[in-house]
């Protein structure tokens, strides 16, 4: 590609209008840089950490509104631009999560409550 390329960044932030300061990680430490553009860089995973969401966020996320746009949104672009024939990237499948929950309500003397527990522990694969 005839292009400077950086890898292991964790760290970027714009210098000025064409220069970028990165950091990458570096054995047991990191190494700055500045980068004109164009360059290329692979980055680590500390660069984005993952948002876990949580079921109270999901719930709630289904009561917002969603904005639909049709093709008159975008009325002065080719059609070959749009929709899954204009996407460079396909979706394979999509799942939402399963949020039910059950419960049991065990009853007897303490021995055999923790039997039982026991039983149905070693049943869905827990050893103990």
């Amino acid at each position: 590609m005839d292009v400077p390329h950086l890898w292991n960044v964790f760290e970027m932030a714009p210098a000025d209008e064409h220069n970028y300061k990165i950091k990458t990680k570096f054995e047991n430490g990191y190494m700055e840089w500045e980068a004109k553009t164009p360059f290329v860089i692979g980055v680590s995973r500390e660069i984005c950490p993952a948002r876990f969401v949580s079921a109270i966020g999901i719930i709630k996320a289904k009561s917002k509104p969603i904005t639909v746009w049709g093709r008159a949104d975008f009325d002065n672009m080719d059609d070959k631009y749009l929709g899954l024939p204009g996407s460079p990237t396909k979706a394979g499948s999509v799942m939402s999560p399963d949020l039910k929950r059950s419960s049991t309500q065990i009853k007897g003397d303490p021995t055999e409550i923790v039997s039982t527990i026991l039983e149905k522990l070693r049943k869905n694969g827990i050893s103990i």
